[in-house]
This record gives C-alpha cells, sequence and structure tokens, in this order.
C-alpha cells in the first residue's frame, strides 16, 4: 500500500468491519437479498420483555425474555427492535 492514511483506515478493525458490511449489501442488492446488521442487546425489564408477532401492543405475544437475557437486534421501527422471532419495545433494551 502506497498511502499511509489508507493504510491507517484500511488496518483498523471497525474500518473493516464496515467496509465488509458494505460489500455485503451491495452484493445483496445485485442478487436481490437485504443485508442487514445486528445489534447486542440485553433485557432491562425485571419482570420480563414480551415478544410480540408485530411492532406494537396490538400484535400477539409470541414467548417471553428473561431479565438480563441478551439478543440480536436487527433492525428498529418506532421505538421496536426486530428480533429473531418477533418485536420488542426498545425502551427495555440496553444496546451493547
Amino acid at each position: 500500500m502506497s498511502n499511509l492514511n489508507e493504510e491507517r483506515i484500511l488496518s483498523d478493525v471497525n474500518n473493516q468491519k464496515k467496509i465488509a458490511l458494505c460489500i455485503a449489501k451491495g452484493i445483496g442488492e445485485d442478487i436481490g437479498v437485504q443485508i442487514v446488521e445486528s445489534r447486542k442487546g440485553r433485557v432491562n425489564a425485571r419482570a420480563g420483555l414480551n415478544v410480540r408477532s408485530g411492532p406494537s401492543t396490538k400484535y400477539p405475544i409470541v414467548r417471553v425474555l428473561k431479565y438480563g437475557e441478551q439478543i440480536d437486534v436487527y433492525t428498529m421501527e418506532d421505538g421496536w427492535f426486530k428480533i429473531n422471532d418477533g418485536w420488542v419495545f426498545g425502551q427495555y433494551v440496553d444496546l451493547l
């Protein structure tokens, strides 16, 4: 590499992850697959947290998460987080 600034940028692990995600999203768009970046979260609701089938209390409860349970968060919509098998209210999840 001949550019020291680019070398510094590319040697940073966080930058490598961002670049890899951008490449994956580009490939996904080309083949019709949506690529999303997940974030880790931890349930902060002491009484547990309802997982619902949609992003509102109007949707039925799918299951209940325990206090302190770690989850993967894929997207956010109107204060609700999409997780593997449903939606949870974002106020009761601390993003890590």
